[in-house]
């Protein structure tokens, strides 16, 4: 009994350092900050070092038209924080991946947002954008991708002056679902049905020889 106990809990911490790899890894991989590689990506970061903060390449996707351009640069304009976005086709990378890179391109401080093919992200060295671009995303989504930016600037400006709008929940974060997946491991060994566990060989003769037989 005690040696399947202690391989139970071998399995349970195995378990949760396998529901954990991933986030580790994210993390990891979006904090590395590699150069820009993809043509793509070294052609938003030449023009963003050299001109306004909005990169749009006319292959992506969620292109802008130049009316939500300007909109949008007026946005940045008044937001009190440097803030640069490149919107590319999904061939310059992961999102994540292309922020990270923008940031190291263009190497001046600020919050850098990607769109990838229609994947956005955000990362910032000035502020914590931590939840900024998913409100964002969540409030635009319905009006455009000029709308979700848009509305990211405003947050990304009233966080980054102190005047952000108190939340009216809290954000669920990387950190809240490797707690409740280890929670949900937890839980999954902890009811595995009785008959499936290992068998006690002295236990069972004991039983055994107290079985009384017929005749």
């Amino acid at each position: 009994m005690r040696r399947w106990l202690r391989s139970r809990r071998i399995s349970a911490v195995l378990a949760v350092q396998l529901l954990a790899c991933p986030f580790f890894f994210a993390t990891s991989a979006s904090a590395a900050g590699d150069p820009p590689s993809k043509p793509q990506v070294v052609a938003a970061v030449n023009s963003l070092r050299q001109g306004p903060p909005i990169f749009v390449d006319p292959k992506a996707p969620l292109a802008l038209q130049p009316a939500e351009i300007r909109e949008l640069e007026q946005a940045i304009s008044t937001a009190g924080t440097p803030i640069v976005v490149a919107i590319l086709p999904s061939g310059a990378g992961r999102a994540r991946d292309v922020a990270r890179q923008l940031r190291a391109g263009v190497d001046r401080p600020g919050t850098y947002v990607a769109i990838s093919g229609e994947v956005y992200e955000a990362t910032s060295d000035v502020i914590d954008v931590r939840g900024l671009m998913q409100r964002a995303f969540a409030s635009g989504r319905n009006n455009g991708t000029s709308a979700v930016l848009i509305d990211f600037v405003e947050l990304a400006g009233a966080r980054a002056q102190g005047r952000e709008e108190t939340r009216t929940g809290p954000e669920v974060g990387p950190e809240i679902v490797v707690i409740a997946l280890v929670v949900i491991a937890l839980i999954a060994f902890a009811i595995i049905p009785a008959r499936r566990r290992p068998v006690d060989t002295e236990a069972d003769e004991s039983r055994d020889a107290s079985v009384p037989t017929a005749g």
